[in-house]
């Protein structure tokens, strides 16, 4: 007899993502000090495997992906609520997640600013059911690779745009 899985794989990826980004959210600095956002899969770059093995393969393909599709982003305008095509919720955070991995890798303030105009704009984009998950994942990466970049006032709208997706998501 075949058991019915309520949670398919990506789904529970993106609660995952979900419960991290929303304990960022609320996490308290009790000592008073400035402290380091906490990132989600790397504080510097440079300890990764895949950017200090980037010259060589696979990874130097993965790398040349990334500014493919971030350098296609920069001419993208985020702010515009329908597009003639891409114009999917998955989509616009997979742009919004190179465009964030393209600034860690460059620290290029034009990856970076084109990232906040995502994230900034997040909602825009038809939203299928299928696709939730994985827009979760890709903004909040987007978010953690631009989050030291961003204004306070840029980083409390971009959070609290993506406590309202989070809500929409959970609640439809």
């Amino acid at each position: 007899m075949k058991q019915n899985n309520f949670f398919s794989f990506p789904t529970w990826v993106g609660v995952i993502m979900l419960l991290l980004i929303l304990m960022s959210f609320f996490s308290v600095n009790v000592s008073g000090k400035d402290e380091l956002h906490p990132s989600l899969l790397f504080n510097d770059i440079s300890e990764v495997p895949g950017y200090q093995y980037r010259t060589e393969n696979p990874w130097n393909s993965w790398e040349n992906s990334v500014f493919y599709s971030a350098d296609k982003s920069l001419s993208r305008d985020f702010s515009e609520p329908e597009w003639s095509t891409y114009d999917r919720i998955i989509y616009r955070s997979e742009f919004a997640r190179d465009l964030g991995l393209a600034y860690q890798i460059t620290k290029d303030s034009k990856y970076a600013e084109k990232t906040k105009e995502a994230l900034l704009n997040i909602g825009f984009g038809e939203d299928r059911y299928a696709g939730r998950s994985g827009a979760v994942r890709n903004y909040g990466l987007a978010y953690d690779w631009v989050q030291p970049y961003l204004s306070e006032e840029d980083d409390r709208a971009i959070r609290n745009n993506m406590q309202h997706l989070l809500m929409k998501f959970f609640l439809n």
